[in-house]
């Protein structure tokens, strides 16, 4: 949630991937993402592979010291696995790789904030728009949508604005988002 990270990008992560600074924070090399290779009785069948939908998929985001904490006790629940391990896992500690997997703990946790209609995807868009109330205050720059757009691995600005320069349009929708945003951190911790 706290990264913009694609579905895809979140279940192809490995803890070599994760790279733990000194200063409490943390830094995420997207290199793989998994893609549907296969299908077989029904089940979609997924394989970790190199690069992701875009050109500028591969990329390394700054993580927040909450996302670190939460990281590094799921680290510990496996064991400390080794480099070349998925980070998400599943009872059995292999890659989640069905979206269910996912969707199933999101459920969980959006019955549990009494939010409504939420799907994994919108996690990326949450990201998209806190970043937006609060990196740039309604005031966006050129530099500062190319920065969202490297962050979220779109291969220029233009995609990036033109999906969430809603967000900003007036000061009514910079208001009406900073509050639907408020609500968001409220309920589902997003701090």
């Amino acid at each position: 949630m706290r990264t913009g990270l694609r579905n895809a990008e979140q279940i192809g992560l490995n803890w070599e991937n994760i790279e733990w600074h000194d200063d409490g924070t943390m830094t995420v090399h997207v290199t793989h993402t998994v893609k549907p290779v296969d299908e077989a009785n029904g089940h979609i069948i997924y394989d970790r592979v190199i690069g992701g939908k875009t050109d500028a998929a591969t990329r390394q985001v700054e993580c927040s010291s909450r996302w670190l904490a939460d990281l590094k006790a799921e680290y510990l629940r496996q064991g400390r696995p080794a480099g070349d391990r998925p980070v998400f896992v599943n009872a059995k500690n292999e890659r989640l790789f069905a979206n269910g997997a996912f969707n199933k703990i999101l459920h969980r946790a959006q019955n549990d904030a009494a939010v409504e209609h939420f799907h994994w995807h919108m996690l990326r868009h949450a990201f998209a728009s806190y970043w937006i109330k609060t990196k740039t205050y309604g005031s966006q720059t050129d530099a500062d949508w190319a920065e969202l757009a490297r962050v979220l691995g779109h291969n220029d600005d233009r995609i990036t604005k033109k999906t969430y320069a809603h967000f900003i349009k007036s000061d009514r929708d910079r208001k009406a988002a900073a509050a639907h945003m408020a609500k968001m951190d409220a309920e589902l911790d997003f701090g």
